[in-house]
């Protein structure tokens, strides 16, 4: 009877001590019940270690919103060291272009007007307040992106802005973000709208200034073709003027980043400003809708050479687009690898269609006089448009200052009518290249030619200034006649000089 009274006395001691402990810390051990029953049912648990015990703290994920989970837990250990709020897929799949944030952001800027609608939003002009400056903030709605299955496009749109946008010519981003429902794009305020703006406005631009915008854009191309960005719509919506009438390039939605030996065959863009070939049963391409083909090594390259001359070349002549889809043109042009444009420079358009006017004719036989730079007393010599003419106008240039001074672009508009004009004008590229084969020469016997664009992150393919000028074994210039399959001519700059010079 003793020994029972004593090991009853001794367990009703032990429940009182639990239930001092429960009242106070439960101790529990990792073999636990609990600790069991919560892995099963999904529930996290969270350790704390005191001087007094260890306990454990179980509960399903929070679902207070992602404010009030920053306002309220952080600031308490215990709830800070919980299960993190899960990222929803809407918000990881535009990761990490575009990092989340709170609305608190959009606070720090004023919308003032609306400068444009797209596909996805809209474009607003909007006043920092903290700086007192105006930027534009693109704004798109994630619904649409998703159902219009264009998230990759819209994150391709943000590297290559927020890479290359540093360039004099192209539109720079300052910020971007993301949050439950929207997407924001923060760049440079171009103050001088669009370039078709100043089409409608004028109509017939000034043959000076058409210089000007063409050797521009052609030079912001060759800075995209360096960092290997396809740049697929270029047409005078897309072309802004800063305050000092420099173009600015915008809007890289259609844009692809291509690496080293990767290829691209959509075909995308504005259809009147199109440059995809497509021949037709005459063996002609249609001026307006589809122009030619710049085609490097199985790449689809853009527009550059016939959306320059149709955005700025067609509008100038006439003051709108001439051509319809049954008149077309046939084009003769020697072509280049989407790398480098030093030797962009030989480009025949022959306008052989029976419905184009002579008024026409005329003017763009008059602006092709001007272009070949027939004046050489003017100074510099009108047709030759050179980087030093560039960089005297210039104040923030985007070249390295060792670059080879040559030309980098020239445009001829040519009306080549028979096989002797068109011979003759041979005769005058193998003059263009004379005063280049010098420096060609100097080049090769002074450097160790390397890739471009290196195998490396996608900021090192910026201007990295340890690779040199060009890298002759990337040219690989076709010359493509109207009706007839393209020809390679070499892919090295002495191969391409003896057979350029051999046409």
């Amino acid at each position: 009877m003793g020994n029972t009274h004593n090991k009853n006395l001794e367990h009703k001691n032990q429940k009182q001590s639990t239930h001092s402990d429960r009242d106070g810390q439960a101790f529990t051990s990792q073999f636990s019940l609990s600790h069991f029953v919560g892995n099963l049912s999904g529930r996290s648990f969270v350790s704390v270690t005191s001087n007094q015990s260890v306990y454990s703290a179980s509960r399903p994920w929070s679902r207070v919103s992602r404010r009030r989970w920053n306002d309220s837990t952080l600031k308490n250990p215990l709830e800070a060291s919980k299960t993190a709020w899960p990222v929803a897929h809407k918000e990881s799949i535009f990761q990490p272009e575009f990092p989340i944030t709170t609305d608190l952001l959009q606070k720090d800027f004023q919308i003032e007007e609306t400068i444009a609608k797209g596909a996805f939003g809209e474009v607003y002009k909007v006043k920092k307040i903290s700086e007192d400056k105006e930027y534009a903030l693109k704004v798109l709605s994630k619904s649409q992106i998703v159902n219009e299955s264009a998230v990759r496009q819209v994150k391709e749109e943000a590297r290559i802005q927020a890479a290359c946008g540093h360039h004099s010519f192209i539109a720079g981003a300052v910020a971007r973000w993301q949050t439950k429902k929207r997407l924001y794009i923060v760049s440079e305020y171009i103050p001088g709208g669009e370039l078709l703006a100043l089409l409608d406005k004028y109509g017939k631009l000034p043959e000076e200034l058409v210089k000007i915008f063409v050797a521009e854009i052609a030079i912001a191309i060759d800075f995209l073709h360096n960092a290997g960005v396809i740049y697929r719509d270029l047409k005078p919506e897309n072309i802004l003027l800063d305050s000092d009438c420099h173009i600015r390039l915008i809007d890289f939605g259609l844009s692809k980043w291509l690496s080293i030996g990767s290829r691209t065959t959509t075909l995308c863009g504005t259809l009147k400003y199109m440059a995809c070939r497509r021949p037709t049963d005459a063996g002609t391409m249609n001026a307006r809708t589809i122009a030619f083909e710049l085609s490097m090594e199985g790449r689809q390259v853009d527009e550059v050479v016939a959306c320059i001359f149709h955005t700025v070349l067609f509008h100038r002549s006439s003051g709108k687009f001439t051509y319809n889809n049954e008149e077309s043109y046939s084009i003769r042009t020697v072509s280049y690898v989407d790398v480098d444009c030093d030797f962009i420079d030989f480009t025949y358009v022959c306008c052989e269609s029976d419905a184009l006017g002579r008024s026409v004719k005329r003017e763009i036989s008059d602006f092709s006089e001007l272009l070949r730079g027939l004046d050489a007393s003017s100074s510099p010599p009108r047709g030759s448009i050179s980087l030093e003419f560039f960089q005297k106008r210039r104040a923030r240039w985007p070249f390295q200052p060792e670059c080879v001074p040559w030309e980098v672009w020239t445009v001829y508009c040519e009306l080549a009518r028979s096989d002797h004009d068109v011979h003759s004008k041979h005769e005058n590229v193998v003059e263009m290249l004379q005063d280049k084969i010098v420096f060609i020469t100097e080049i090769i016997n002074r450097h160790e030619y390397v890739p471009k664009m290196p195998s490396r992150s996608d900021a090192d393919l910026i201007f990295d200034t340890s690779y040199s000028d060009i890298q002759p074994y990337l040219f690989k210039i076709h010359y493509n006649l109207s009706g007839a399959p393209p020809t390679s001519v070499g892919n090295t700059v002495r191969k391409l000089i003896r057979d350029t010079l051999s046409l």
